[in-house]
């Protein structure tokens, strides 16, 4: 068999083996980008969008984090050509059809490398798309009193639980009770938030001070959430506006106002 180890070299049958080895590993990654397109498309295409808001960010280099490390060259991040990859990019309808293609990784290899680094290997944050059935109940988590304008979706983030944030937040949130609020941002902050949280780099200067702000009532935070451009083939929106809804510990060094606190 051709594709097994030799100590012979001359006959080629150690580059067989090379080669052997690189289709495997690409067919898995073209496998589990399948599956995971076909489990959650809507999930993906969000986590997708994000990304994109930041790469085409003029502030790309604070708010692209974490930044794919295939395109850093020499400790410099090629953005240009991230961005150029990121055009050649299909529809995830017509790239799931491509999957099946056995030469699409000859085709748009650097493309599947790509969404495989930024939805498969950065497994510590998963987007996962809720029913409409559900909407009620997640918004009744928090009680506003003043009229805002319904959510169009809503996605829950899925943390690893063998991850380090998840781990963080258990240790942090032992021993307190937590409640709920609404943090509005940038799109493009949104890739940043998902993978480190709330950043103080993105925080508000206001009346209260500098810090990072959340409010019970949605209506507060959506002027800080304006419309931003995501993905040109999301089928979620080229264009929206996002709003976190965050469950925060209620821990001592939390400052808030609140008329059963005053």
């Amino acid at each position: 068999m051709q594709g097994e180890r030799s100590e012979t070299t001359f006959d080629g049958s150690s580059q067989a083996v090379d080669d052997f080895n690189v289709t495997a590993k690409e067919d898995k990654k073209i496998v589990t980008l399948r599956n995971i397109l076909d489990k959650d498309r809507k999930g993906a295409d969000l986590k997708l969008s994000l990304f994109v808001a930041a790469c085409r960010s003029y502030r790309y280099d604070s708010c692209l984090k974490p930044f794919p490390p295939e395109f850093i060259n020499n400790g410099l991040k090629d953005i240009e050509y991230l961005l150029e990859v990121i055009d050649k990019m299909p529809t995830l309808t017509q790239l799931v059809q491509e999957l099946y293609d056995p030469d699409v990784y000859q085709k748009i290899g650097l493309v599947i490398d790509l969404l495989h680094w930024l939805l498969v290997e950065l497994k510590d944050i998963q987007i996962k798309s809720v029913p409409k059935s559900e909407f009620g109940a997640i918004m009744g988590c928090v009680h506003c009193e003043t009229a805002a304008p319904a959510p169009n979706l809503i996605f829950q983030l899925v943390g690893n639980p063998c991850g380090t944030n998840e781990m963080r937040w258990k240790e942090v949130s032992r021993g307190h009770k937590t409640l709920y609020a609404f943090h509005g941002s940038r799109l493009d902050n949104f890739h940043s938030i998902l993978h480190y949280g709330l950043q103080k780099h993105f925080s508000k200067n206001s009346l209260f001070g500098h810090g990072i702000y959340l409010s019970s009532e949605l209506s507060v935070s959506l002027p800080y959430s304006p419309m931003g451009y995501g993905w040109r083939w999301s089928t979620v929106g080229r264009e929206m506006s996002c709003v976190a809804l965050c469950e925060v510990v209620d821990h001592p060094d939390v400052k808030y106002q609140d008329k059963g606190k005053e």
